[in-house]
Parts: C-alpha cells; sequence; structure tokens
C-alpha cells in the first residue's frame, strides 16, 4: 500500500505522451474491480486490452483531461467537457465527467475525491447548472459522498455484453422555469 500523499501529489494538463500512461490506468482500474460489481467477463468486455494508447490519444482530443502525478508516477486521471445536461425537462448547461479512474495501486488513498472536486470547481467557475456522469457501480459511492445523487440506471453493450451503470448528478445551480425559458 503506498502511503498518502495527497498533498504533494499534483493535477496537471494531460499531454497526448502520457497515452500509455492513460491506458495503462484505465486497464489496471477496471480490471481490479471486485466481481461483486462486476464480473470478469463484464470487465473484459468494458476493457478490453486492445484500447491502446491511440485508442486515448483520439479519444481524449475531445475533453479537457488532467492528470494526478506524485513525482514521476501517474497515478489517475480525468476527463471531461461541457455538454447539455438532458436529465432535467428542460436541458442545461452541464459539465460532463467521462472518465475517472485512479491506478490501484494509488486508490483509497483520496485521488478520486480530488478529481471529482476538481471536476466540480470546473462546473463551478464555468458557470454550468449541474455537473454529471455515468458512473460505475464500483465508483458510484464516490460521487454519493460528494453530493451527486442517482437519476437513472443505463443498459449498454460493449463488445456483446450488457454492462450496468448509473447517471448521477450533481445539481450546482437552481434555476426556476421564468429563468430557463430566458
Amino acid at each position: 500500500m503506498v502511503a498518502k500523499y495527497e498533498c504533494s501529489a499534483e493535477i496537471v494538463a494531460w499531454d497526448e505522451r502520457q497515452a500509455d500512461e492513460i491506458a495503462r490506468i484505465f486497464l489496471a482500474a477496471v480490471h481490479a474491480i471486485p466481481d461483486r460489481f462486476y464480473s470478469r467477463s463484464e470487465r473484459l468486455a468494458w476493457a478490453p486490452a486492445v484500447y491502446s494508447s491511440t485508442h486515448w490519444r483520439q479519444r481524449l482530443q475531445e475533453y479537457q483531461t488532467r492528470v494526478i502525478r506524485f513525482g514521476s508516477a501517474y497515478c489517475a486521471f480525468l476527463s471531461y467537457q461541457p455538454r447539455s445536461d438532458d436529465t432535467e425537462q428542460i436541458p442545461v448547461p452541464g459539465l460532463y465527467i467521462d472518465c475517472l479512474y485512479v491506478d490501484p495501486v494509488w486508490q483509497r488513498q483520496g485521488l478520486g475525491g480530488r478529481l471529482l472536486q476538481y471536476a466540480i470547481n470546473q462546473a463551478t467557475n464555468g458557470h454550468y447548472h449541474s455537473c454529471f456522469s455515468d458512473v460505475s457501480r464500483a465508483a458510484r459511492s464516490l460521487f454519493e459522498n460528494f453530493g451527486f445523487q442517482w437519476h437513472h440506471t443505463n443498459q449498454l453493450v460493449r463488445n456483446g455484453v450488457e454492462l450496468q451503470n448509473d447517471r448521477m448528478r450533481y445539481r450546482l445551480a437552481q434555476q426556476t422555469q421564468k429563468e430557463l425559458d430566458s
């Protein structure tokens, strides 16, 4: 187990040269999820070894991405983008968290929480109405601890295997119907 290094670990902007590290963190994090959340076949469908650094380099071009680095070690990453939050009756501007993964060696050290708080701060500073994500069963308690609320369960198919995750949202601003209409 790694000692708690929250203070000296830094959140930095992703650079495409880190794509190998992103791929490594993603694969390790998904495959470390306990069977009580997702079976081995579900984890293999979600994170097959074919998700290469090239895949991540292309995928993350669409997102703002941050990594947590401790010295030369990359420990976790977060990707997000502005997106309409369609969980409201009338879609409102939101910040969508696409990925939040922590290397299993660094889990339970507060790094996932630091990244989640970073995303909430970005949403607040960007004057968004909500921060939302499609969250794995394994990560749901982290999001709940930060005040995210369950909205609905998603059914999705990855590589021929059905998976479930939960749409979670954190409401940043209460808006009246009149304000939304203007």
